[in-house]
């Protein structure tokens, strides 16, 4: 019974180890050229005229772009990409807690706006707080679809 459990424990470790090996994440550079992906649909806030291209999440201070489909998170004061996020925040559903539109940025480095974004949309551990409905994710009144390449 002890060697039945090492041989699944060991597969266990050895399959992790693959699949994250298998994560490709990126540190940001500053000289990187954005690749050329699939044409995506952004909306446009009428408000601020700022392609909606980010999701801000308060509780993470991370960033999901929707062109690039890619997460742009902090570890250890330096801030990454990858298309899935890290271990350290595990379990955490994208679904069910709080996301923000950001509508007044829409430039290829959401981090340099984190400072505003943490301000604005603080996190509350208690509970949803009221936001400005156009941050809100679906309310689609206050925009109007583009495409960008």
């Amino acid at each position: 019974m002890k060697k039945t459990l090492f041989i699944v424990a060991l597969s266990l470790v050895e399959m992790s180890t693959a699949w994250s090996s298998n994560v490709e994440t990126n540190v940001l550079k500053n000289d990187t050229e954005p690749v050329s992906k699939k044409e995506t649909k952004l909306n446009v806030s009428k408000s601020t005229g700022c392609k909606i291209r980010y999701h801000y999440f308060p509780n993470m201070q991370a960033y999901y772009d929707l062109k690039e489909k890619v997460y742009y998170f902090q570890e250890n004061g330096q801030w990454y990409t990858s298309d899935i996020l890290p271990t350290n925040y595990g379990g955490y559903s994208i679904f069910k807690n709080e996301k923000v539109q950001i509508t007044d940025y829409d430039g290829d480095n959401p981090e340099t706006m984190i400072k505003i974004h943490s301000k604005k949309f603080p996190y509350n551990s208690k509970g949803r707080i009221k936001r400005p409905a156009e941050n809100m994710i679906g309310n689609d009144f206050e925009t109007e679809q583009i495409a960008i390449n």
